[in-house]
């Protein structure tokens, strides 16, 4: 669960495996790397981009995407202020 405990780089890393743990049992959750995007709700292009599984997203050029490292921890996160979504 994305709770208020939810603190650094690793808490966020460490809920998704454990919220998908069937399929991602395999990964040491270090090296799940996260992403920060801004990608507006009306923005139909990269919606469509999103939805659309059947080709490779270069995260970074694409949806002008930057990593998330776990020497990031200083930018706490605050659940309660983000939107916050992964794809499976």
């Amino acid at each position: 669960d994305l709770t208020e405990d939810i603190l650094t780089i690793l808490h966020l890393q460490l809920a998704i495996m454990k919220a998908r743990e069937n399929a991602l049992n395999h990964l040491d959750p270090r090296k799940l790397t996260l992403w920060k995007v801004n990608i507006p709700i009306d923005d139909d292009d990269n919606i469509k981009m999103l939805n659309n599984m059947s080709h490779k997203i270069n995260i970074k050029q694409d949806l002008s995407g930057v990593e998330l490292l776990l020497i990031d921890n200083q930018e706490y996160i605050n659940i309660a202020n983000r939107n916050i979504s992964y794809l499976p």
